[in-house]
């Protein structure tokens, strides 16, 4: 920048900083620390430039102190996060341990052992275990009815659930980075036959959904229940 005699110039707003400015006001509904403040006070008022230098000198360092102090107590802080955690985690083991040895029934002991999973430290990690199991191969705990219509037993029902099919992605068609769906996975049924118009297809409680079943246009044979982005489509084969 240049003035108007070309002299180089990097000052060029002689405009005077109003007294009640937005800065000024943040400043007044702040808090400034007695060191900042009379370091400001400083550079306002001495005359020399050497003191002038000076207390621009300290002002950085005084910042660099305050900033390092944040950084150290915020790392102070996730110490004592992570500290916490760990004895939380602590705790949990110990109240295990203390579950795990407050028996001495024999057949509650044994029975935290198994054949196929190895040993519990106690007997609830086990039922849920079983539970665990339960809810996703054992096919009771959620059941779809069709009335199909066709006037015979289906002779197999093939169940099939899978993801953001056609419609059902969250962002519109193809934003998922499943083209037209998600691999499916084969669903363990039990199939009842109430009639030759109507199937109860009971599933697994994992497969769980609360849309509403709905049959194929090309296909009398083909149902679909949708919730979200997952669906289970039944195919009835006479």
């Amino acid at each position: 920048m240049v003035n108007k005699n070309n002299d180089d110039c990097y000052a060029t707003d002689d405009s005077p900083i109003e007294n009640d400015n937005e800065i000024s006001q943040a400043i007044e509904n702040g808090t400034v620390d007695d060191k900042s403040e009379e370091l400001a006070g400083w550079l306002m008022t001495k005359m020399f430039g050497e003191e002038v230098r000076k207390s621009l000198s300290l002002f950085v360092r005084w910042i660099s102190v305050m900033i390092n102090a944040i950084k150290d107590e915020f790392n102070s802080v996730l110490n004592r996060v992570d500290n916490v955690e760990e004895r939380q985690s602590n705790v949990e083991d110990d109240f295990q341990d203390v579950i795990a040895n407050a028996t001495t029934d024999s057949e509650v002991i044994l029975a935290r052992k198994s054949d196929i999973y190895g040993e519990f430290n106690t007997l609830d990690p086990r039922i849920e275990n079983i539970e665990k199991i339960i809810s996703t191969w054992i096919p009771d705990g959620f059941e779809v009815k069709i009335n199909h219509n066709l006037g015979a037993n289906p002779k197999s029902i093939l169940v099939e659930k899978y993801q953001n099919a056609l419609d059902t992605e969250v962002n519109g068609f193809e934003t998922s980075g499943q083209v037209f769906g998600s691999e499916s996975t084969q669903v363990p049924t039990t199939i009842i036959n109430n009639n030759f118009d109507n199937v109860t297809i009971k599933m697994p409680r994992i497969y769980e959904l609360n849309g509403t079943l709905t049959q194929s246009i090309g296909s009398k044979n083909v149902w679909y229940l949708n919730e979200g982005i997952n669906t289970i489509r039944f195919e009835l084969n006479k």
